[in-house]
């Protein structure tokens, strides 16, 4: 033990050491040195007045009371402890501090050596904001704060993590660290608790994904640090967890957005939608989903039970005013798996409620609100995607259309005009002979070409209302059948035209009136192929089921001259510019009807009546969706 007195040199040589030095007496403070009066703040005449307890913070009273209690009595003082000092600004400043007994002026006295290790960051901020601090981390931060040792064991967890788990910190203390995190990162876990054993600093940015109470894995940024002892040996980690599963499915989901964005067109409805379902299961980890829309299930996976009815949900929803819908108990009940959250998000089209998406889970509480807002989100997205990719596919039908149609026209009527020009020219010349029946020859030449142009003009027309014509709706089909067959007997009232007609009134099409303009199409095709005065013509309509889906089968079959094998594929071609079936008086009429038929998703086709032997009669065959 040192015996020190208070003479000048004694003060000389401890203000020249770079380490701030205090002496104590008790509780009170005796003498100290320039530099730890600087760093702290007070003079010499603030110490006189103040004690140990004023310069150490309330959190290590307990440190400052033992110290004291080992001055009064014979046992050992700690040689080195960590105390956070308080200055007279009010900031603390974090210091390991080597104590030691001494004589000062022939009396017992502790010498005060300190190391200030505070960091930059907190030196100069003062002990109640550094308490306010601790208490934002620990009971108000969305980001979470765990504390863990070197044998896996949490030595504290803050509010937010416990919240996320669905934990408390109870239950948490109680197992290993390892125990909430998903399998990758239990490795990942495994392998920096190794290199801290080992004196190694881990990398201090990195991911791990947790597992919560339900099973629901989350993944979180985490920044981390080494935790110290005084002998600078390794005893645990801090980690600053940062919740990012919202930017990581935000993250999956442009990348989708992207794929149907660049996606050229669509060609088929359901690989598009079911796409978009499987897709809105990744997403959102969910095991089922369903698209509905269109008054249809598009797309479904899992089982759902009969009672399931779409369009009630989606009307519910709509009244309701929602455009989603987290954890739906009406949907929950609908599935024949156990499940326990679902989400249900409105389609819109043309800024119509369409339809909706749905997924579901086993996991319960899977879908949170910031899932909420992101389900619809992309559901709002790909709806726009949708319209768009359909917008641009009738733009480029209706730019190629009325291509043809102009190409058509200035073809044809060109040719028309040339050709009445030279009747008109041979007519002229020959007025002066009067040759009657070279007259008669010319005049009727004209009028014919006149009327192939009228059959240009009423085509044009009929194409244009084809184009022009608007959405499928649900129209009974026997009053169309029975409206053309009316028609086309009028027009041809010089020929005895006899139609059975099998269609029962309450059957009804995907469609509009424009296919009734089909089927007399059909009709007067089978009466101009028919040389005889009497015309005979069947017509059965009945249900049909195609790959699950309901449809109308109609039937037409004549009994006229028939039509060749190698003139079928031409009388169905599309119309194009110098059609030849404009120079005849048959040939327009099964194209049009083709062209009609399947601007309402329809079939259309050619038979024999008679297999092999075309001569015997043709059968129109039209499949059209039932109208249920």
């Amino acid at each position: 033990m040192n015996n020190l007195s208070p003479d000048s040199n004694f003060y000389d040589v401890i203000d020249s050491l770079p380490f701030p030095i205090v002496i104590i007496r008790g509780d009170r403070f005796i003498g100290s040195n320039k530099l730890f009066r600087n760093e702290s703040g007070y003079s010499l005449k603030d110490l006189e007045t103040r004690t140990i307890y004023d310069l150490i913070h309330k959190s290590n009273k307990d440190i400052a009371d033992a110290i004291i209690s080992s001055f009064h009595s014979e046992g050992d003082i700690p040689q080195k402890i960590l105390i956070n000092f308080i200055n007279k600004n009010d900031t603390i400043s974090l210091n390991i501090v080597t104590i030691h007994k001494i004589k000062f002026s022939g009396e017992d006295a502790l010498l005060l050596i300190g190391e200030d290790i505070t960091t930059d960051p907190m030196k100069f901020q003062s002990s109640h904001l550094t308490q306010s601090l601790f208490e934002s981390l620990s009971h108000h931060s969305l980001i979470g704060f765990w504390v863990d040792d070197l044998n896996n064991n949490t030595i504290y967890i803050n509010d937010q993590l416990c919240e996320d788990l669905g934990y408390t910190y109870e239950e948490i203390k109680k197992r290993q660290v390892s125990d909430f995190f998903h399998t990758k990162s239990q490795q990942v876990y495994q392998e920096m608790c190794n290199q801290r054993k080992n004196n190694k600093v881990p990398t201090s940015n990195y991911e791990l994904v947790l597992q919560n109470k339900n099973g629901k894995s989350i993944p979180y940024s985490v920044i981390g640090s080494n935790l110290y002892d005084t002998n600078n040996k390794i005893i645990g980690s801090v980690g600053m967890f940062t919740n990012i599963e919202s930017i990581k499915k935000l993250s999956i989901m442009q990348t989708f957005l992207n794929k149907y964005v660049l996606q050229k067109e669509i060609k088929d409805h359901f690989s598009f939608w079911d796409s978009v379902r499987s897709d809105s299961e990744e997403i959102f980890g969910a095991e089922f989903g369903l698209v509905f829309l269109d008054g249809k299930i598009i797309t479904q996976k899992g089982d759902i039970y009969n009672n399931f009815n779409a369009e009630e949900m989606l009307e519910k929803m709509t009244q309701e005013n929602r455009s989603v819908c987290c954890t739906c108990e009406r949907a929950i009940n609908y599935f024949e798996d156990p499940v326990l959250s679902v989400i249900i998000s409105v389609i819109n089209i043309d800024d119509q409620p369409s339809g909706f998406i749905m997924v579901a889970s086993e996991i319960n509480e899977l879908f949170s609100s910031n899932d909420c807002d992101l389900f619809e989100a992309f559901c709002t997205q790909i709806s726009l995607i949708f319209e768009l990719h359909i917008v641009e596919k009738e733009r480029d039908n209706e730019r190629e259309f009325y291509s043809s149609i102009l190409k058509l026209l200035t073809y044809d009527f060109v040719n028309a005009n040339t050709t009445v020009q030279g009747y008109l020219e041979l007519l002229q010349q020959n007025l002066s002979g009067v040759d009657i029946g070279k007259t008669d020859e010319y005049l009727q030449k004209c009028i014919s070409v006149v009327e192939r142009t009228e059959r240009i003009i009423q085509t044009v027309l009929l194409l244009t209302k084809i184009q022009k014509e608007g959405g499928s709706k649900k129209t009974l089909l026997k009053p169309l059948i029975e409206n053309a067959i009316a028609r086309q007997k009028k027009y041809h009232h010089s020929r005895a035209i006899n139609v059975n007609l099998d269609c029962r009134l309450e059957l009804k099409v995907m469609g509009s009136d424009l296919i009734q303009e089909g089927i007399e199409n059909i009709i007067l095709n089978a009466i101009l192929y028919t040389n005889e005065n009497d015309v005979k013509i069947d017509i059965i309509c009945q249900n049909i089921l195609i790959k699950d889906k309901r449809m109308i089968e109609i039937r037409f079959t004549d009994y006229g001259s028939g039509i060749p094998e190698d003139m079928k594929p031409i009388l169905m071609a599309k119309i194009i510019k110098g059609d030849q079936r404009f120079k005849s008086s048959v040939g327009l009429g099964l194209s049009m009807a083709k062209a009609i038929f399947e601007f309402f998703d329809g079939k259309v086709w050619i038979e024999n009546r008679v297999k092999d032997d075309y001569t015997k009669g043709t059968v129109v065959i039209i499949q059209l969706e039932e109208g249920d």
